[in-house]
């Protein structure tokens, strides 16, 4: 950019901070505003071994502080997530994971806190059963809201505070007025 004084240089793009890594396209809900509902590709899973090679790649990448496990799919139906976590913590950067909570029995909660996640979203989009499954298809709103407890259960168990547990809420006519449940 040229100004009064002389040139200012820009990086080119803003230095690789946060990564978003989609271990599978599966999932075990059929939401209805999933874009899985219009799509037509394959399922796949990451293989171990291709994240192998990307985690050591970016130990070259001083400015990455996250990596974020999530995308199309259900982050927990991936075999090997618990330790794709450990491995991108060698790192030296926070992990988070958003998941529709199904999944989150008594020993994922305890492999996700001693794999050190940092953060774990639950995405709810109601604060009824009726509401819930209206949307998330094949859900059961007591049983996730159930694993969130049994999670923060396991992080006293095990003298942890790890992850920060966060919800997710996303808006629409049908839930809105359960928004401040």
């Amino acid at each position: 950019t040229e100004t009064r004084e002389g040139f200012i240089v820009w990086p080119a793009a803003p230095p690789l901070a946060k990564l978003y890594i989609e271990p599978t396209t599966a999932c075990n809900y059929h939401c209805r505003t999933c874009v899985r509902n219009t799509w037509d590709e394959k399922i796949g899973f990451m293989a171990f071994s291709t994240f192998e090679k990307l985690i050591g790649d970016l130990k070259t990448v001083k400015t990455l502080k996250e990596i974020a496990f999530w995308g199309i799919g259900e982050p927990l139906l991936h075999p090997d997530i618990v330790k794709m976590i450990t491995l991108a913590k060698t790192l030296g950067v926070k992990t988070e994971l958003i998941t529709n909570g199904a999944l989150l029995n008594e020993d994922m909660a305890k492999n996700l806190i001693t794999a050190d996640l940092d953060t774990l979203v639950v995405s709810v989009d109601g604060a009824s059963s009726d509401t819930y499954e209206e949307i998330r298809c094949g859900g059961d709103f007591d049983q996730v809201q159930e694993n969130i407890v049994g999670l923060q259960r396991a992080q006293w168990e095990l003298g942890r505070n790890n992850p920060e547990i966060g919800v997710e809420f996303v808006v629409m006519k049908r839930n809105v007025a359960q928004l401040p449940k």
